[in-house]
């Protein structure tokens, strides 16, 4: 009988983490959940809790510690089945551990799934929260309830979800979730000290619903790009819950959030991507406060403010001078305010396009554009084919010692009969050959939401490629069939690691490579090699959260159609963050980043995304810091909403495209030179470029709409003006930079 844990199991308490050194046998036995309602996922746990699910029972503690004992074997699943789970205190999704539940979503029905009730002390604080999500960490399909809370003695709580920053802050998730009455719904950095709110990176929230009596989200301090979509604050979440929910009236609850209701609360996050945001009855619906580092600058498409005190309400004095704003940009919504749609008469910098205001305007550095830009937006229900509920696990050397490539083409040639997922439990693993995934099966490691290595902390599936160092080698990873895909695994070149400031690297092949329709590649990181996702003649390919460094391309798509790109971010931060040290693998300090690797390698090498002859492409919700380019293409069709290029080339455009015809709508750029609207883009052989909604960091001015290479009678009839206009639009960023030049 195996051990529960060996004499090898080390489990370090860093930063309130349990971080495991991979030695453990064996002891948790993956398998696949029947849930009771959809999911766009095979859901496969690590650890299924039993507890009482009638609610009568205190089962914090339960909870707790299946967390805690899936974070001690490497990180994974924990599965918390349809039901009523009663919680006193406080729980922590520790890093690397999501917190899953069987979920309703509120808008098809009341049965919920997984409830939890939030049977807490009231208190007038943010914090402890009910839940705290940790770093790679995710709370997933939980619907959260308070029995105490009633319209006519309303109640103030903690936050339901927070993520804290600091050390436990990159990249958590908070996907799936229903707040039938929260007092505050989300918070991320949002305790300040001594003038001071922590730091977080990377916040992601996916389809969040619900009632928040006193605010919806609260977010400050973000040092790296947050992604939000489909966040739904209103009141009628609550209202049609039902009595057994201590339902109110609609009348009574519109009275109370109308005097006292935040939707959103926003500081100094650093180019957020903000899409399918609906806040209602609010007293503010979104406030703006002073930042510790900066003001808000951000992104939103698809944001509609509804019957609101004030819709956007940004105080003056955030910042000094225009030149000082990054600006925020709102393109498809309505903003509606019955005291004013728009309160924004200092220095911040906005634009709106396509967007509807009802209500007074108060700004003096607003634009507002009319061009319908609506058919841009995104599918944001996207997804990518579901694999046969089939298992195979694989059991392989977790130290990294020695090759576990060949256990895994095992299962793979095993899985290519039934179809199905290779799960690659949480572990490191050394690759020292290529594999090949089958047609209709999924590579999945232990992450159910998007992972990346966290300082100290490289738990997770890691594998080390020891491969691909040769022109002529096959990719790592290769999607061998249709309906192929990768998901929740992490894979770095440890003898790639830039060691000086000479700009030197070895090429590799491809991480990962396909050349099959509806492959795809979801919450997954790639770091040091040359190129991350190479795809060619592809229909229909998938790929959302995608996060790391590659140094030539992350995205390299040559004769695709209908590839779809979602919630990815290039940061050669992900380099030095991580607990290699404990595996004794070396690794460049985070002081050497701008000398070893920004400098000299990624912003002469790297074009983050590439096209060659490819057809509907779309790029939504996406970034890079510290690239030559964000885009290099020839000859592709594609609209991009929601993206930003930060840190990049200063002698490079951020856009290099020759023929074909390319649409950015909502886009963020900076060179931190003040050079950057000259250097915007190139365009060569009759590009037909549109761009609306642009914005560029530390400017005096935000760029016009952009309409290069289309007649007139091609355009909508709301954008012939500015296709009219176009002539004087490049004559005002002529002067512009020769403004900034001179400053």
């Amino acid at each position: 009988m195996k051990k529960l844990f060996s004499s090898l199991l080390c489990i370090i308490i860093a930063f309130n983490a349990v971080i495991p050194c991979f030695a453990a046998d064996e002891v948790i036995i993956p398998q696949i959940i029947e849930t009771v309602y959809p999911t766009d996922d095979v859901v496969i746990a690590d650890i299924v809790i039993n507890a009482d699910s009638s609610g009568e029972s205190d089962v914090t503690s339960i909870i707790q510690q299946a967390i805690d004992d899936c974070a001690a074997n490497g990180g994974g699943t924990v599965w918390l089945p349809a039901g009523k789970y009663r919680v006193t205190g406080n729980v922590y999704i520790r890093q690397f551990v999501t917190l899953m539940g069987d979920y309703q979503d509120p808008d098809d029905g009341t049965d919920y799934g997984t409830i939890i009730i939030a049977d807490v002390e009231s208190t007038d604080a943010m914090n402890p929260a009910l839940i705290k999500v940790g770093a790679s960490a995710g709370a997933v399909g939980l619907t959260v309830w308070y029995p105490e809370q009633n319209i006519d003695c309303v109640k103030p709580y903690p936050f339901t979800f927070y993520v804290v920053g600091n050390e436990d802050y990159m990249l958590s998730t908070i996907k799936n979730c229903t707040l039938i009455n929260s007092y505050r719904g989300i918070g991320a950095s949002a305790e300040c000290e001594n003038g001071i709110y922590e730091c977080h990176e990377m916040l992601t929230v996916e389809n969040v619903k619900g009632t928040c009596l006193y605010q919806g989200l609260n977010a400050h301090n973000s040092a790296d790009v947050d992604t939000v979509k489909t966040l739904y604050i209103s009141n009628k979440y609550w209202c049609e819950a039902g009595e057994e929910f201590n339902a109110p009236e609609r009348q009574k609850l519109d009275e109370y959030t109308r005097k006292n209701g935040f939707g959103l609360v926003i500081g100094d996050l650093e180019w957020p991507e903000f899409a399918d945001v609906r806040i209602s009855d609010m007293l503010y619906g979104m406030l703006v406060k002073e930042g510790t580092r900066y003001t808000f600058s951000g992104e939103f498409t698809d944001f509609y403010i509804t019957d609101c005190d004030y819709g956007i309400y940004i105080p003056e004095g955030n910042i000094i001078s225009r030149k000082y704003s990054w600006g925020t940009g709102i393109s498809n919504g309505v903003i509606e305010g019955s005291e004013c749609a728009i309160y924004d008469p200092g220095e911040n910098a906005m634009i709106l396009t396509n967007v509807k205001t009802e209500g007074k305007i108060n700004g003096k550095n607003i634009r507002i554009y009319n061009a319908d830009t609506s058919g841009y937006a995104p599918d944001y229900k996207h997804k990518h084919t579901k694999p046969a509920e089939v298992l195979y696990v694989v059991s392989a050397d977790k130290t990294g010692k020695t090759d576990a490539s060949v256990a895994v083409q095992n299962k793979f040639d095993e899985a290519a009969e039934t179809g199905g997922i290779v799960y690659l439990p949480a572990g490191l693993y050394r690759f020292e050959n290529p594999v090949t995934v089958p047609a209709g099966v999924e590579f999945r490691g232990s992450s159910s939401v998007a992972t990346r290595c966290q300082r100290d902390n490289s738990s997770g599936t890691l594998i080390l490629s020891y491969y691909g160092f040769a022109a002529s080698d096959k990719p790592l990873i290769t999607l061998g069939g249709n309906a192929s895909g990768i998901s929740g695994i992490r894979v770095d070149y440890p003898l790639n690691n830039p060691v000086d400031d000479s700009g030197k690297y070895m090429k590799t092949s491809p991480v990962i490579y396909g050349e099959y329709d509806d492959v795809y590649i979801i919450n997954c990181a790639l770091t040091l090699a040359s190129c991350g996702i190479k795809l060619q003649n592809s229909d229909g390919a998938f790929m959302k959260k995608v996060i790391g460094c590659c140094f030539e391309s992350m995205f390299d798509l040559t004769d695709c159609s209908n590839a779809f790109i979602e919630g990815c971010l290039q940061n050669a931060n992900t380099l030095p963050r991580n607990g290699y040290a404990k595996f004794g693998i070396p690794r460049l300090t985070e002081d050497k980043l701008f000398d070893y690797v920004f400098i000299p390698i990624t912003r002469i090498h790297t074009d983050y995304i590439r096209l060659n002859s490819c057809n509907d492409v779309t790029v939504f919700n996406t970034f890079i810091y510290g690239g030559k380019s964000f885009l290099y293409s020839i000859d592709s069709n594609a609209v991009f909403v929601n993206t930003g290029h930060d840190g990049s080339s200063k002698t490079e455009p951020a856009l290099i495209m020759s023929g074909g015809e390319i649409t950015f709508l909502n886009s963020m750029r900076s060179t931190s030179d003040g050079q950057q609207g000259y250097y915007f883009y190139s365009i060569e052989n009759g590009t037909r470029f549109k761009s609306y909604t642009s914005q560029s960091v530390d400017m005096a001015y935000c760029e016009h709409p952009v309409i290069e290479n289309i007649k007139l009678n091609e355009l909508d009839k709301s954008e012939w003006i500015y296709g009219i206009l176009q002539p004087i639009y490049r004559l005002i960023a002529f002067f512009g930079n020769l403004y900034m030049d001179n400053q």
